[in-house]
């Protein structure tokens, strides 16, 4: 299985870059692998992202990347499957992906077949489900189809006791990006009463919808609390 066209390099590329890292881990758990998808890929997309330079992931057949294919194929593909695997758990994702490439085999593919396979398996076999009721086609092409990535505020209600605000923002870097927030962003967090740092306790706890700038959520504001702990979703955060 390959990609159908130039426009859609990040599915076999960023899942290589994405399984480079959980190969290894396989073999070697003791080089902590894992740990360095966090500055090789998510660090890296963002630093690529937020120039005047970066180019979506997925686009139409006749864009520059084509001509000039970057690193944002890699480090963002990466980064992007890693989200995937954050919200359906890890466990799921892998059977989903397994289903997927047994489907598509000896066959050229778009990044719609993923979404509608991943999709597929959600509504027949899967356990987890995106928490915002969303499908995966809606939620994946906010990050495949533009560039940027948002900005996550959290911050604490004056007037509403035990309450915190999640708000969104695209990064910007004074490249004339358009302000508008056009991505779903899954919210994990750990706080002082639940530090488990267990793929349950790491699923999203809250999604910040696109087109939504500001989200009440109730939370006990005597707790620390530490949102995207392990990196899975491509956002900055800011506390």
């Amino acid at each position: 299985m390959t990609h159908a066209w130039w426009n859609d390099w990040w599915l076999t590329e960023g899942f290589a870059s994405f399984y480079q890292f959980r190969i290894l881990h396989e073999v070697f758990p003791e080089y902590e692998a894992l740990n360095r998808g966090v500055p090789d890929d998510i660090q890296e997309a963002m630093e690529f992202d937020i120039t005047p330079h970066s180019v979506p992931i997925h686009g139409p057949s006749d864009t520059e990347f084509i001509i000039k294919p970057s690193e944002i194929d890699y480090s963002k593909g990466s980064s992007l499957v890693r989200m995937m695997s954050g919200f359906l758990t890890e466990t799921e994702f892998k059977k989903a992906v397994i289903r997927y490439l047994k489907k598509r085999q000896y066959t050229a593919v778009d990044q719609s077949a993923l979404f509608e396979d991943l999709q597929e398996y959600i509504a027949t076999e899967g356990t987890t489900a995106p928490s915002n009721g969303k499908e995966m086609k809606e939620i994946m092409d906010g990050w495949t189809t533009r560039t940027g990535f948002p900005v996550v505020y959290v911050s604490q209600s004056v007037t509403t006791p035990n309450t915190i605000y999640f708000s969104q923002k695209p990064f910007q870097m004074n490249y004339g990006q358009d302000q508008e927030p056009h991505w779903y962003v899954p919210i994990s967090y750990i706080s002082r009463s639940n530090a488990m740092y267990d793929e349950g306790n790491l699923m999203p706890k809250v999604w910040l919808n696109k087109g939504v700038s500001l989200l009440n959520h109730p939370f006990n504001t005597n707790d620390w609390i530490l949102v995207n702990p392990d990196a899975r979703g491509k956002n900055i955060t800011l506390h």
